[in-house]
């Protein structure tokens, strides 16, 4: 877990310096440029439509009856990471920060889902998991339900 944050912290820090540096203000003055375009406008509202029918689709999908309990933490994590993305997105860069955003959400959303449904199999396991999402739920489980048993003797 301590790598994971570190590896966070480190890509924070990159693209923190990446922003700072005369390549990102370069670019950031030309996203500017593009967004005040119609054409950055219209692109964007056809990025952020495409990402909204695909995730509807994909959430059909994986709801139906032939949907499995994967597809369907997969699927909501792309939706939400679309919508966080996409406000976040537009937020720092206007429409075409939202089209960036959007699609960058819905892969980092998808990765989300998959995490969960790792972490929740790990909790519901009667034997320890190998990967390592799966260890963190199992344990996590075990601590919560070893905390409940010492909060009722008291």
């Amino acid at each position: 877990m301590l790598e994971f944050a570190g590896a966070v912290g480190r890509v924070y820090s990159g693209l923190k310096s990446l922003g700072a540096s005369s390549l990102g203000q370069s670019i950031a003055n030309n996203l500017k440029k593009l967004s005040g375009s119609k054409f950055g406008t219209a692109t964007a509202v056809v990025t952020i439509a495409y990402d909204a029918i695909s995730d509807i689709k994909d959430l059909t999908k994986a709801f139906g009856k032939s949907g499995t309990v994967g597809q369907k933490f997969h699927s909501v994590g792309e939706t939400a990471g679309t919508a966080i993305g996409g406000g976040i997105g537009f937020f720092f860069g206007g429409p075409l920060g939202a089209a960036v955003g959007a699609s960058i959400g819905k892969v980092v959303g998808g990765w989300a889902g998959d995490a969960t449904k790792k972490f929740t199999d790990g909790w519901n396991a009667k034997a320890k998991p190998k990967d390592w999402l799966g260890k963190l739920g199992f344990d996590a489980k075990k601590r919560c339900h070893r905390h409940c048993q010492v909060v009722e003797r008291h």
